[in-house]
């Protein structure tokens, strides 16, 4: 057991290198956050996420009003937004809060990744630095990323930490606490959670303890709570693409069946018996979930077929491994791949085999999509710490390559001297927030444009934004897609039919939509039909 000294040691560590790196993020882009130009549209929905509930909007309506044809229940949880908003209501101003809630987030991040080093027994600092340099999941407490998935990132660094503390009940708590708090966000990490309870049920099979029991309790009663508090308005209708009642059904079978093994297993007393029962009850939960939710087996299989192909198979992270840039794919898995070979090289012991486990269950996510190297990334740094301890006992000239190899940071940069697979699109873009603070000056109207110009739209202007990046919005979405593709006569219809006032079009932007046909190819040609004319605002079009 830890004394308070090792756990302030720790603390202060972590809130020295997230002041510091934020700091430096806050000093690079500045201006940029001064004009709300933040790292992700994401992070501008969020901000008006959080505007709205302040000004007004109802705790469990999730709706974005200003999004889609007719609005968008958004699939997120009111949860990331407890803090923020707090920050906002006793004073702080958003700039302000835009840089404190990413710092503390990212220093709570180094802390428990200090925690998770001492667990497997390398040097704190040595996986506190790697882990402020671990790319691309650092990236994710930059000044300005507001988002859940830094929320997430902790709670998953915790959830890890759960399972291989040495105080096995306390470490069970703190697994299902965070586990319960993640899925009560989204379901980004689901895939993860299931690898780590997989594991825990494993060293539960080998050698009973305390540990599994208390993490199903506190997912299970977390879960409820959860559901008591958070519940979204449209809680029974919502499909199982975040925190409802298909996703809390889901969660609380599989945290029923884990109860129920840790409980039954008592009067267990060989390894293989419990494997057994271990085995039957998990297939009893997959069961019981394909039964009443089997929508949970595919949470995003609901998106629309026509918009998976145009526009959700050109997202970078939803890529998988090999079909990606390989200039995104190396910069993404690196140092996850260091990680999960420095393990192999060196791991001896249960609690770091327990973290390599989670390293390869991102980078296996990663090969179907990217956004799994987010995880491995996150986790890998005390494996690699690991190494470095190994490594100083040959020589400490040997920990240098160590050092360079662990720094993620360092994967971007050399995979960036790779030839470019894809010419980025040439000219001025018109999907981001320069285009919307340009039409800010324009009277309030409904915008058909470019789909990824729709968050900022809503964070910079009054306008409402027809098309968004988000699954759910399918039907404002494929029209932006449509009008720019379709001839007159059907982009005729497609403005009328949705009541559009403006239009935004730019080559750029129709280059990353891949078209170049249709009337997105005569505006941007300055040929515009007779039923438009020009705002003044570049690239925007007002109907006649």
């Amino acid at each position: 057991m830890d004394t308070p000294a090792p756990i302030a040691r720790d603390l202060t560590l972590a809130s020295g290198l997230a002041g510091v790196m934020t700091l430096g993020w806050w000093w690079v882009r500045r201006a940029d956050l001064a004009r709300l130009a933040l790292p992700d549209g994401d992070d501008a929905v969020r901000l008006q996420q959080i505007r709205d509930w302040l000004g007004g909007q109802a705790f469990g309506d999730l709706g974005q009003v200003r999004i889609g044809v007719e609005g968008v229940a958004m699939h997120w949880s009111r949860l990331p937004d407890l803090i923020p908003a707090a920050m906002l209501r006793a004073g702080l101003g958003e700039a302000t809060m835009l840089i404190l809630w990413p710092a503390l987030l990212f220093a709570g991040f180094l802390f428990v990744t200090a925690r998770l080093a001492r667990a497997v027994g390398a040097r704190p600092i040595d996986a506190a630095i790697l882990a402020a340099l671990a790319y691309p999941a650092t990236t994710l407490f930059a000044p300005g990323r507001i988002d859940h998935h830094g929320l997430q990132m902790v709670l998953l660094a915790l959830f890890a930490l759960g399972l291989v503390a040495r105080r096995k009940r306390a470490g069970g708590i703190a697994a299902g606490v965070a586990a319960a708090l993640s899925l009560g966000i989204g379901m980004e990490t689901a895939p993860m959670l299931a690898v780590g309870i997989g594991i825990a049920v494993l060293q539960w099979a080998r050698t009973p303890g305390p540990r599994l029991l208390a993490m199903a309790v506190a997912l299970f009663f977390g879960l409820a709570l959860l559901a008591m508090v958070f519940a979204p308005g449209d809680w029974a209708s919502a499909p199982c693409d975040g925190f409802a009642r298909a996703s809390w059904r889901a969660g609380s079978i599989s945290a029923a069946a884990l109860l129920l093994l840790a409980l039954g297993g008592k009067r267990l007393f060989s390894p293989r018996a419990r494997l057994i029962a271990a085995l039957a009850t998990g297939g009893a939960a997959v069961a019981g979930i394909a039964w009443f939710v089997p929508a949970c087996f595919s949470p995003y299989g609901a998106v629309d077929p026509a918009l998976a192909r145009v526009w959700l198979t050109q997202v970078g992270e939803a890529q998988p491994l090999f079909a990606a840039d390989p200039r995104w794919a190396i910069g993404y898995v690196g140092v996850g791949v260091v990680g999960l070979v420095a393990a192999a090289l060196t791991a001896r012991h249960r609690p770091a085999l327990t973290i390599a486990a989670l390293v390869a269950a991102g980078l296996g996510i990663a090969l179907l999509q990217l956004r799994g190297a987010y995880a491995a990334a996150a986790l890998a740094p005390p494996l690699i710490a690991l190494s470095l301890d190994r490594a100083r006992g040959v020589s400490p000239l040997a920990a240098l390559p160590v050092w360079v190899a662990g720094a993620g940071i360092v994967w971007p940069i050399a995979a960036a001297a790779l030839p470019v697979r894809t010419a980025p699109p040439a000219g001025s873009r018109c999907d981001g927030i320069d285009q919307a603070r340009a039409m800010a000056a324009l009277p309030p109207g409904r915008v058909l444009g470019p789909v990824d110009l729709g968050p900022w739209l809503l964070v910079a202007t009054r306008h409402h934004a027809i098309a968004a990046p988000y699954h759910r919005n399918a039907a404002g979405n494929l029209a932006s897609y449509r009008l720019f593709a379709g001839n007159e006569g059907a982009a005729r219809a497609i403005v009328r039919d949705l009541r559009v006032d403006y239009v935004v079009a730019c080559p750029a932007a129709l280059s990353a939509m891949r078209t170049n046909r249709g009337v997105g190819a005569v505006l941007v040609g300055e040929n515009a039909p007779a039923w438009l004319q020009p705002t003044g605002v570049a690239n925007v079009w007002r109907l006649r």
